[in-house]
């Protein structure tokens, strides 16, 4: 038995009406016919999806937003608290560098006091011990260049002689120009008196191999009956030459 060509339906072929099998696309017309449906419930449940994604991240942000307020407010009364601490800090550091410029002007004040009771204190024991009738005060200059003086002795009559033994920095101050040193103090009688300087040193520029320089001057000098003071003068014996000289030169006190 021929049939006519059937029409297709969502790819099923189906007979025309009045066909032997009429039902034969009844399944793909109810298949076709629950499809807007389906799509509609899937439209639906997109909806309500992104609907709940953006209130769950809407309240992911006002929940981060509602702590970060709450721990600007908590942190605000923590600095407000601790402003008052930071400036008495300062203040303290403040007062303690003060007190300590303070304590260190009233320390140099001790220091220059002391120094002026000691000056006082030597000037009263030099008038008791040594009266200035009886006092011979020597003192020494070098005029030689590069000359470093090692050991320096003075004797007066036949009395001990007086040591007086220099560093370099010694030695170099006293190459400053118009430096005078007091090596010796002594109480002699009114009178003659021989006196003897000995000087040992060495120049600048010298190797280990050098012979030392070595000098000594002696003299004699008249003690009146106010102090006397002695100058003794270490120098070149000419302006070209090598050779050394010592020379004294005795100041006397005016009436």
């Amino acid at each position: 038995m021929l049939h006519d060509r059937g029409h297709t339906l969502n790819g099923v072929v189906c007979a025309r009406p009045g066909s032997v099998d009429p039902g034969a696309c009844q399944p793909s017309l109810t298949r076709a016919a629950a499809g807007p449906a389906e799509t509609t419930a899937s439209t639906g449940r997109g909806f309500w999806r992104s609907a709940f994604d953006t209130l769950a991240q809407s309240h992911h942000q006002n929940f981060f937003r509602m702590r970060l307020i709450r721990g600007r407010r908590a942190v605000r009364p923590l600095l407000v608290a601790l402003f008052p601490l930071h400036a008495a800090a300062a203040d303290q550091a403040a007062d303690v560098a003060e007190r300590a410029i303070r304590l260190d002007q009233t320390m140099q004040a001790l220091k220059d006091e002391v120094i002026e009771l000691t000056t006082e204190a030597q000037s009263i024991e030099n008038t008791v011990l040594v009266p200035d009738h009886l006092r011979v005060s020597v003192y020494l200059r070098v005029d030689v260049a590069g000359l470093l003086l090692d050991e320096v002795s003075v004797a007066i009559d036949e009395r001990d002689a007086e040591s007086h033994r220099y560093d370099e920095r010694d030695a170099r101050a006293l190459l400053s120009e118009q430096a005078l040193q007091r090596v010796l103090r002594a109480t002699v009688g009114e009178g003659a008196h021989r006196i003897r300087l000995n000087y040992r040193g060495h120049y600048a520029d010298d190797g280990p191999e050098d012979p030392p320089v070595t000098g000594s001057y002696e003299a004699i000098f008249d003690k009146g009956d106010r102090e006397t003071e002695l100058e003794f003068t270490i120098s070149r014996a000419s302006r070209f030459g090598d050779e050394l000289r010592t020379t004294m030169k005795q100041w006397r006190s005016l009436p």
